[in-house]
């Protein structure tokens, strides 16, 4: 008897310690200064595309877009009022969709180039998705069912929740604020400018193409690229699929990539998405890359931005 009451101590304590833990990081947890910028970055891009009463044209993604679309070259061209509303890969292919949502009215056409990490993703909650939505976007918490909410609360651990307080220490503050990417350097449409007259930065040789699952269907990413597609021809938003930008598949990742790729277009074609382009378009030598694999600096971002304006105006698209 003594020994059940004290296993039934234990499990109550046990329970509203982590009760309480969850508690304090839902309403105490400090926002992490890594969040600023996407906070930032996405009040520019949400306050330009809510400024336009007319049709518009939106990219999004992850920071294949930020850094890689030139939507002012193409808004000179189309004569459409165009927006780039690609900030970060690691928010998720749910959250960068449920935000892209806010942004669309009927009569606007939505381009998404996503990157293959995210059309792979099977809906792990990353640090980045956890610290943004936890202080900057409890909103959309609050449309998550319970157990994805307790997952990225408890996300969180005592380590990282301890480190975020270290950058509370002004000196540590000022040299993260120091470091990073900043929403300073965009330009009215949500394009990034920091990559003008930069080349060659990144040096890897290797995109690292993890072979894919026999059922692509089986990635939470694709699903949700799918049902985005739906949902925009129910809302009367165009919808069109552009491959992301990227360093040139090397030796190593070609059948890879090539098995990834035929069973994705067959996939595509079956749930009536367009796709705007080729793969082929889409990857771009060393010279053209900025500081990741996915990002271009201003000479690459002119090419690709040309090769979306190009296959608009040779399928006739009228958006």
């Amino acid at each position: 008897m003594v020994y059940k009451t004290f296993v039934l101590k234990t499990l109550v304590s046990l329970f509203l310690f982590i009760l309480l833990y969850g508690l304090i990081v839902y309403f105490l947890y400090e926002r992490p200064i890594s969040t600023n910028w996407i906070e930032q970055c996405y009040k520019i891009k949400d306050d330009k595309a809510r400024s336009i009463q007319t049709s518009k044209i939106v990219f999004t993604a992850g920071s294949n877009v930020l850094m890689g679309i030139n939507t002012e070259q193409i808004e000179k061209v189309l004569k459409i009022p165009t927006v780039n509303h690609g900030v970060h890969f690691l928010l998720g292919t749910d959250y960068i969709i449920y935000r892209t949502k806010q942004i669309l009215k009927r009569g606007d056409t939505v381009v998404m180039p996503m990157e293959y990490a995210n059309i792979t993703w099977d809906g792990q909650v990353t640090d980045t998705l956890a610290g943004y939505i936890l202080t900057n976007d409890k909103n959309y918490l609050s449309t998550l069912s319970l157990l994805k909410q307790m997952m990225i609360i408890y996300s969180i651990t005592p380590g990282k929740f301890y480190k975020v307080l270290l950058t509370k220490i002004p000196t540590i503050k000022r040299k993260l604020l120091k470091s990073g990417y900043s929403a300073n350097t965009l330009n009215s449409n949500g394009d990034e400018t920091d990559n003008i007259n930069k080349k060659g930065i990144y040096k890897s040789r290797s995109t690292g193409f993890s072979k894919p699952k026999d059922d692509l269907l089986e990635y939470r990413g694709l699903r949700s690229i799918i049902e985005f597609s739906k949902w925009c021809k129910t809302n009367g938003v165009q919808f069109y699929f552009q491959y992301p930008n990227m360093l040139q598949i090397g030796r190593s990742d070609q059948k890879n990539y090539s098995d990834f790729q035929k069973q994705f277009e067959k996939i595509l074609l079956s749930n009536d998405i367009q796709v705007l382009g080729t793969p082929e378009d889409s990857f771009f030598k060393r010279k053209y890359l900025y500081d990741t694999k996915y990002h271009l600096n201003q000479d690459g971002m002119s090419i690709r931005s040309q090769r979306f304006i190009d296959s608009i105006l040779d399928l006739g698209i009228k958006l």
